[in-house]
C-alpha cells in the first residue's frame, strides 16, 4: 500500500514485471492517463511513466507487482533500498 500526498510526484520509472494499481483515495496521473478513486492500472515494463498525485487530498493506492520498479535517475536507483519500493 502506498500513501502520496498531493502534488508529490513519483520518480520516473518502469517496471522489471508486472505492476497492477488500484486507486483506493485520491487520484493521479502520468504519461498513460488520469486514475481516480476506483481506477485500475495495469503497466508492465514497456510502460516509463511519472505519477504526480493531482488530488486535494493524498492518493492512498494498493499496488501489486511481480518485480521490482526500475527508476530512471542513478540517484533514485541508489537510494531505493533506503525507500523500499
Amino acid at each position: 500500500m502506498l500513501r502520496i500526498e498531493k502534488g508529490v510526484d513519483i520518480p520516473e520509472h518502469t517496471h522489471a514485471g508486472s505492476a497492477l494499481t488500484l486507486v483506493l483515495q485520491g487520484s493521479y496521473s502520468d504519461e498513460t492517463g488520469s486514475y481516480r478513486t476506483g481506477d485500475l492500472s495495469d503497466l508492465d515494463g514497456d510502460v516509463k511513466h511519472r505519477p504526480v498525485v493531482d488530488s486535494i487530498a493524498s492518493c492512498i493506492c494498493l499496488i501489486a507487482t511481480d518485480n521490482r520498479l526500475i527508476f530512471s535517475s542513478r540517484i533514485t536507483r541508489l537510494i531505493q533500498p533506503l525507500i523500499g519500493i
